[in-house]
């Protein structure tokens, strides 16, 4: 199986994505842009089981999310 991962860009937010097995190990990682830029895991091949995606931000400004 293949899996793949988009996070959208959000202003002033220096994201990563990992992507971890059910007991933590991690598979791949992603942090290539910098902030207000999304980040991508291109597809990767999977074997069967349960995985976890961890979203992990950073903020640079202070924004309204209202």
């Amino acid at each position: 199986m293949m899996l793949r991962a988009e996070l959208g860009a959000i202003r002033g937010i220096d994201s990563s994505l990992a992507l971890l097995t059910a007991d933590q190990r991690l598979v791949v990682a992603v942090d290539d842009n910098g902030s207000s830029l999304p980040e991508e895991i291109f597809p990767v091949h999977v074997g069967p089981g349960e995985y976890f995606l961890r979203v992990s931000a950073k903020g640079t400004e202070q924004e309204s999310f209202v």
